[in-house]
């Protein structure tokens, strides 16, 4: 599984990469029955107005004839990392039940 980092006014250190990964490792359960062709990991922080520093996570897994994406805002970068993390799961999990039900039905 291939993961490419994209950050925005956000500084990417090997540290951050790892938590990341790690959090993502999950995935790898489903590469049996999922192709997992690339995953794409854009970070960014805001400032806003009212809410000070607001952090991004955008997940996009290519599986071959569709894409898994979560996209997920708040306070922390970890925090919403792990919301993002345990959707991208649940996409997966889904999708993994929906090719062995078909291939079932066969």
């Amino acid at each position: 599984m291939k993961i490419q980092f994209y950050a925005k006014n956000i500084e990417l250190t090997p540290g951050l990469k790892q938590v990341f990964e790690e959090k993502l490792e999950h995935l790898k359960k489903y590469k049996g029955k999922l192709k997992l062709l690339d995953v794409r990991v854009d970070l960014s922080r805001d400032n806003h107005h009212r809410k000070g520093d607001v952090f991004r996570v955008e997940v996009n897994v290519d599986l071959p004839g569709q894409v898994l994406r979560v996209v997920e805002t708040g306070a922390d970068m970890i925090s919403t990392l792990d919301v993002a993390a345990r959707k991208l799961e649940r996409q997966a999990r889904d999708v993994k039940e929906r090719l062995v039900g078909q291939s079932k039905q066969r």
